[in-house]
């Protein structure tokens, strides 16, 4: 996956994140209304093991609670995530 940082098109490397990263990424995206964030880290294999194989699968539930909630349901992804 790839991800617009900082003002450069580039690959993110989830196994370098910290725990507050993974553990707030989707949060903050939500409330940023950063809905494309939202819908590309969802969809992510490599975020979805990256997070379960930091002891982190619970948290993953709720990323997806919060995403569904926060994503309008006129996204394209909204109803794949629901």
């Amino acid at each position: 996956m790839r991800f617009y940082v900082g003002g450069e098109d580039r690959a993110l490397d989830y196994s370098a994140w910290d725990r507050y990263g993974m553990s707030f990424v989707v949060h903050h995206a939500a409330q940023a209304g950063r809905f494309n964030v939202l819908e590309r880290l969802m969809t992510d294999l490599n975020y979805l093991e990256a997070k379960v194989g930091a002891g982190m699968a619970l948290g993953l539930a709720e990323d997806f609670r919060l995403a569904v909630v926060a994503m309008p349901v006129t996204r394209p992804n909204q109803r794949i995530l629901a």
